[in-house]
C-alpha cells in the first residue's frame, strides 16, 4: 500500500472515529434531554390534574373526574391515567398501547428509555381522597430522537466526506514531492540518471530531494568517467581514428575468432576495398581532401552494412578497407556493391584536375563456403581478386570463390532460399542447453543458454547462425525464429527446458510487427505459467531497431523475464544503450575474450575497464566460449561475474 493511501485511511479511520464519537455523543444528550422533559412533563400533568381534581369534591365528583380524566388523556400523549381512592382501589382507569412508528426495533434497544411514571395526591381540604396515577407515552420520544439521530449522522457524513476529500487533495499535494523521488528512485535502478527540476518547501523533503539529485548526479558521472575510460581504451586498441571503421587488429580479432568457433559452421564472404590513387590525391590535394574521400567511403559502408546484423568493417590503412559478411553469397555482395557504390559514385568526388584514377574505387572479394578458411587464406584471395578488379577499370568487383565454382555460388542463392524455407517447413532442428556460472561457484549455474542445431539428412547437427544470417538477407528472419521459439515450447521440449533460459532474438524480426505482436504474447504468456527466460540481443543489431527493443525490453520485464547483452564490444558503438535498454547482464565478445590468450595488457585493460562500465550500472558481465584452463586462469584475476563454455561444461542435448 502506498504511503499516500495509508495516510488517507488512517486520516479516514481517526475520522469516521471522531463523527462516530461525537454522533453518539449528541445521541445520548438529546435521549438525556427527552427523558427529563418527559419526565417533568408527566409530573406536571400529575400535579395539575391532581389539584383539578381535588376541587370537585361532590354528589356527582366521579362523573366530573371522569371527564376531566378522559380530556388530558385524549391529547394522546399517555399511556395511561388511573384514578384510585385511599385504599389503592382503581376507580377511573384510562390505557392506550403506543402506536408503530417508523423507528427501527434495534435503536429503541439501544435507546431503551426509562418509563416515565408520575403520581399526584387528591385531596379534600386537608385531607387526602385518592391519588392520580400517569404514565407517558415513549414511542413519539423514539421518533423524535431517531429523527434527530438520522440529522446529526448525516452531517457528520457530510462533514466526514468533505474533509477526506479536501484533505486527499491537500495530501496528495503535500506529498507529490515523494512521488517524484519514488520515480526518480526507480529511474536510478533502471539505469537512468534523472534529476528533480522542482524542489519542494518544506525542508525534510527539500533535503531529501537534494540528496536524491547529489546522488543521481554522482553515480551519472561514475558512469560517465568509466564510459570514457572503456571508450578511449577502444578506440586505442580497435577503432581507426579517421574512419571511425575497426582497425586491422579489430578484423583480425573478429575474423579469427569467428573462424576458430567449431561450434558453429560459417560462411560468406570477405572483400577488400580500395580508394586507388590516394598518395597522388594526397600529394596535388594535401591529405585533407584524401582523409575527407576516406570519411565519406567508410560512412557509405556503414550505412549499407546496417541491413547485415553481423558485419564486420575495418581499415586495414592509406587507402585499403575490408569487409567481412557472414552468410552472404556473391549476388549479395553484388547487390550490395550496386546500392552503396552506384556507378556514379565511384570516382568518389574527384577532385578538380585529377587524373580518372585518382580516388576511384576498386573491391575484390572471394565467397567461401563448405572449405574452412583461415584469415591469411582470405587475405591472400581477396587481394587476388582486388589485382583483377584494378585491371578491369574504375569501379570494378571481383568476386571469386575458395571453391573454384563462382557460377555453382551464383546459382546456389535460390537453393539457400529453398533450404531456408524447407527448414521453417520440417522442423528439423535439435536443441542444447549450456549452463552460464557463477566465477568461484562454477557448481551452481545461474541460467542456462539455449542453442538450435539444424539436423540434416544424414543425423548430423549444424550451426544454426549461417541459417539465420541468409534468412534475414531474404527476409525470412523473423519466420524462422517464430518456428524456433513455437519448437522450443513444444510439449515435447517445454517440460525438459531449465528454470531460467537464455534465448537470443534479433532485433531485425522485431521490426515484423508481426512476429513482435505474436513473440510479446507468446513469452507473456510463459512468464504467467512461470517458464522465464533470459532474452538476448546482439550488440551490433541494437543500432536497426533500438526503440523497438527497447518497448519489447520493457514488456519482457513486466512478464518477468530477464534482459540481456551478447557479443558485448563487438559493435563498437558507445555505451549509452546501457542506460535505455538497462540490461540485467552482458556477455564479452568472444573475439575480445580470446585476446586474453595473448596476454596484450591493453586488452585485459579494456575488459577491465567494461566491466567497471558495466557494473557502475548494476549490470552482471559474463565472459563467454571460455575454452581452456589457460583462459580460466586468467579469468580468475578479472573483475566479471559469471562464465560459460565448453571448459566448464559442453551444451547437452534437449530435445528436438
Amino acid at each position: 500500500m502506498t504511503l499516500y493511501r495509508q495516510l488517507l485511511l488512517s486520516t479516514f479511520i481517526i475520522l469516521l472515529c471522531l463523527c462516530s464519537v461525537l454522533w453518539l455523543g449528541e445521541v445520548k444528550r438529546t435521549r438525556d434531554y427527552l427523558a427529563q422533559q418527559i419526565e417533568s412533563q408527566t409530573q406536571e400533568s400529575a400535579n395539575f390534574l391532581g389539584l383539578a381534581l381535588s376541587s370537585v369534591q361532590g354528589q356527582h365528583e366521579k362523573a366530573i373526574m371522569e371527564t376531566m380524566i378522559d380530556a388530558l388523556f385524549d391529547s394522546g400523549t399517555y399511556q395511561f391515567i388511573e384514578l384510585r381512592d385511599i385504599n389503592g382501589q382503581v376507580l377511573v382507569a384510562r390505557r392506550q398501547d403506543g402506536q408503530q412508528l417508523p423507528v427501527p426495533p434495534w435503536f429503541s434497544m439501544q435507546i431503551d428509555l426509562p418509563l416515565p411514571e408520575a403520581e399526584a395526591k387528591v385531596m379534600h381540604g386537608w385531607v387526602q381522597t385518592g391519588s392520580i396515577h400517569i404514565a407517558s407515552r415513549l414511542d413519539r420520544a423514539y421518533l423524535n430522537l431517531w429523527q434527530s439521530a438520522r440529522k446529526t449522522a448525516l452531517w457528520c457524513g457530510l462533514t466526514w466526506f468533505i474533509f477526506i476529500f479536501f484533505g486527499g487533495l491537500v495530501l496528495r499535494s503535500i506529498l507529490q514531492p515523494l512521488k517524484r523521488i519514488e520515480e526518480q528512485a526507480i529511474a536510478l535502478m533502471g539505469r537512468r540518471f534523472d534529476l528533480q527540476q522542482q524542489i519542494p518547501r518544506t525542508r525534510e523533503l527539500r533535503r531529501v530531494v537534494e540528496a536524491m539529485n547529489t546522488m543521481t548526479t554522482r553515480i551519472g558521472q561514475i558512469f560517465n568517467e568509466h564510459a570514457a575510460v572503456a571508450e578511449k581504451l577502444k578506440e586505442q586498441v580497435y577503432l581507426d581514428p579517421l574512419t571511425g571503421l575497426g582497425n586491422r587488429r579489430y578484423l583480425q580479432a573478429q575474423i579469427e575468432a569467428r573462424l576458430a568457433d567449431t561450434a558453429n559452421q560459417i560462411t560468406g564472404t570477405f572483400v577488400l576495398l580500395q580508394v586507388q590513387g590516394l598518395k597522388a590525391l594526397n600529394d596535388q590535394h594535401g591529405y585533407e581532401q584524401g582523409d575527407l574521400i576516406l570519411q565519406d567511403v567508410a560512412t557509405h559502408l556503414q550505412v549499407g552494412c546496417r541491413r547485415f546484423s553481423d558485419a564486420v568493417l575495418a581499415r586495414l590503412g592509406g587507402g585499403d578497407m575490408a569487409l567481412f559478411l557472414p552468410g552472404v553469397d556473391i549476388l549479395g555482395v553484388q547487390e550490395f556493391w550496386e546500392e552503396v557504390f552506384p556507378p556514379e559514385y565511384r570516382p568518389v568526388h574527384q577532385p578538380p584536375n585529377s587524373s580518372p584514377k585518382t580516388g576511384s574505387l576498386a573491391a575484390g572479394g572471394v565467397c567461401f563456403e563448405e572449405q574452412a578458411p583461415t584469415l591469411s587464406n582470405l587475405l591472400a584471395a581477396a587481394d587476388m581478386a582486388l589485382t583483377q578488379a584494378r585491371n578491369h577499370g574504375e569501379g570494378a568487383l571481383e568476386i571469386l570463390s575458395l571453391n573454384g565454382e563462382v557460377e555453382c555460388a551464383l546459382q546456389g542463392r535460390m537453393h539457400y532460399k529453398q533450404t531456408i524455407l524447407d527448414l521453417i517447413a520440417e522442423k528439423n532442428i535439435i536443441f542444447y542447453a549450456q549452463p552460464t556460472v557463477q566465477k568461484g561457484n562454477i557448481e551452481q549455474p545461474l541460467g542456462h543458454e539455449v542453442y538450435a542445431r539444424v539436423v540434416d539428412s544424414e543425423g548430423k547437427h549444424h550451426s544454426l547462425a549461417m541459417y539465420i544470417a541468409m534468412a534475414e538477407q531474404f527476409g525470412l528472419a523473423a519466420d524462422l525464429e517464430q518456428m524456433i521459439v513455437e519448437q522450443l515450447l513444444s510439449p515435447s521440449v517445454c517440460p525438459l527446458l531449465p528454470k531460467r533460459l537464455a534465448l537470443n532474438i534479433s532485433a531485425s524480426s522485431l521490426a515484423d510487427p508481426g512476429f513482435f505482436k505474436w513473440l510479446d504474447k507468446t513469452l507473456g504468456r510463459c512468464g504467467q505459467e512461470g517458464v522465464y527466460f533470459d532474452i538476448e540481443f546482439p550488440e551490433p543489431q541494437l543500432h536497426i531497431g533500438g526503440e523497438r527493443v527497447r518497448e519489447f525490453a520493457d514488456a519482457m520485464r513486466e512478464a518477468g523475464h530477464g534482459i540481456g547483452i551478447d557479443h558485448f564490444g563487438q559493435g563498437l558503438a558507445d555505451f549509452s544503450y546501457l542506460q535505455w535498454l538497462a540490461p540485467d547482464y552482458v556477455k564479452i565478445d568472444r573475439a575480445i575474450a580470446d585476446e586474453l590468450l595473448r596476454k596484450e595488457k591493453d586488452v585485459r585493460f579494456f575488459i577491465e575497464s567494461l566491466c567497471s562500465v558495466a557494473h557502475s550500472l548494476g549490470v552482471q558481465v559474463v565472459i563467454k566460449n571460455v575454452e581452456t584452463k589457460e583462459q580460466l586462469e586468467i579469468l580468475a584475476a578479472l573483475n566479471i561475474d559469471a562464465m560459460q563454455g565448453n571448459a566448464l561444461q559442453p551444451p547437452v542435448v534437449l530435445a528436438g
